[in-house]
């Protein structure tokens, strides 16, 4: 099996920090009367028009994607997926990245950096693509907080975990990690 990670929401802070390029921080964002749990479009809650969302954060450059701080169960999403990947029994072959950049060409630089910073300089395993469910078939797995992305991903014949986030119907999950590492368990012994 081949599993494709995606990186915000997943593995790096995308909404803690265009939170913050707009001023606002988690606890007041989730005070906000436009606050719903389970909801997908971040600039739409904030109340702000897609081109008002992405101005400060095209304009911040590579260095908003690079900087992203690494969610707390990241480490141990890619410690597992390593150490599986490296298992002689393991079902799992290989392990990527795959990432939809912003419109704006200072996210594909600034989302390199990031998987350059925290896998290392020599990583090469990251697809950068807004089109994920190219690349399903039977043989592999995409672990995704986006819904939608998640749905096309299997309408192609593809497998996928939806990873709970704020931003799903899985939301109000206490233990993201358990969650996809039990799923993943489930598909890797069928």
């Amino acid at each position: 099996m081949r599993i494709l990670l995606d990186c915000h929401e997943v593995l790096a802070d995308f909404t803690g920090a265009a939170l913050k390029i707009h001023g606002y921080s988690r606890k007041e964002f989730e005070a906000l009367p436009s606050y719903t749990p389970g909801a997908w479009d971040l600039a739409r809650l904030l109340g702000l028009s897609d081109e008002d969302f992405w101005y400060p954060i095209n304009r911040a450059g590579e260095g908003f994607w690079r900087d992203l701080l690494m969610l707390p169960e990241a480490p141990y999403l890619i410690h597992w997926l390593d150490t599986q990947r490296l298992s002689p029994v393991s079902a799992i072959e290989e392990w990527y990245i795959v990432s939809s950049p912003s419109q704006h060409s200072s996210g594909y630089a600034g989302i390199r950096a990031w998987v350059q910073e925290h896998l290392g300089m020599d990583w090469n395993r990251l697809v950068l693509t807004n089109h994920k469910h190219l690349l399903a078939n039977p043989d592999t797995i995409l672990i995704d907080d986006s819904e939608s992305n998640t749905a096309q991903f299997e309408r192609a014949r593809g497998n996928a975990i939806l990873y709970p986030a704020w931003c799903n119907h899985l939301h109000a999950c206490d233990d993201p990690l358990d969650y996809t590492l039990k799923n993943l368990d489930h598909f890797l012994k069928c």
